[in-house]
């Protein structure tokens, strides 16, 4: 009888695993959907005149960007790839919002970080023109990444963005001043190929 019971539980335990392994893998998808579908209902509403409206969106986007980096920042980027002529105000406050976020005691994942350095370099260049109120939250994203263990990340992600012999964008040298200046000891490195 005591053969049979051992037999028998650990199948029974075998089975129970899966299947809470299951139910955890179907509620973390269920979550994921949820949650973009929460974000992309935020980002709709960054186009409402009422300003109040686009304070209240925005603080929820810092809440969820804080409480879910990876998800939130692919649903972000993902967005923004999405929709390449967003109305200046609508960019500048998701760039607020991530702003807030990096500059905070919030530590993001450094797959979330590689893909904000990389949204933060896009919005930095994309424009020849000089467009402040956008440019300059790309830059203090990218500064305030840097600041910590993602400076080699940053300064090479800008780095690409430079051609010898050729004149790299304003944006980008400006962004590699500052880096220098915040993060000293992790841009020394690479001063000589500036």
């Amino acid at each position: 009888m005591l053969d049979f019971i051992t037999k028998l539980v650990p199948h029974y335990m075998d089975e129970k695993t899966q299947r809470a392994r299951y139910e955890h893998k179907a509620l973390q998808i269920f979550t994921q959907r949820k949650l973009n579908g929460i974000l992309h209902g935020l980002f709709e509403g960054l186009i409402d005149k009422d300003e109040t409206v686009r304070t209240a969106i925005k603080s929820s986007l810092v809440k969820i960007l804080e409480t879910h980096p990876a998800r939130a920042v692919d649903t972000l980027v993902e967005y923004r790839e999405k929709n390449p002529k967003l109305p200046e105000q609508t960019v500048i406050i998701l760039l607020k919002a991530v702003e807030r976020v990096v500059n905070s005691d919030t530590s993001l994942p450094s797959e979330a970080n590689k893909k904000l350095i990389t949204l933060a370099i896009e919005e930095l260049t994309r424009s020849a023109d000089h467009q402040p109120l956008i440019q300059e939250h790309a830059l203090t994203i990218l500064v305030a990444i840097g600041r910590n263990s993602e400076c080699k990340a940053v300064i090479e992600a800008l780095m690409a963005h430079t051609k010898e012999g050729a004149v790299a964008h304003f944006m980008v040298m400006q962004c590699l001043g500052a880096m220098a200046t915040a993060n000293v000891a992790g841009g020394l490195p690479f001063i000589k190929p500036i």
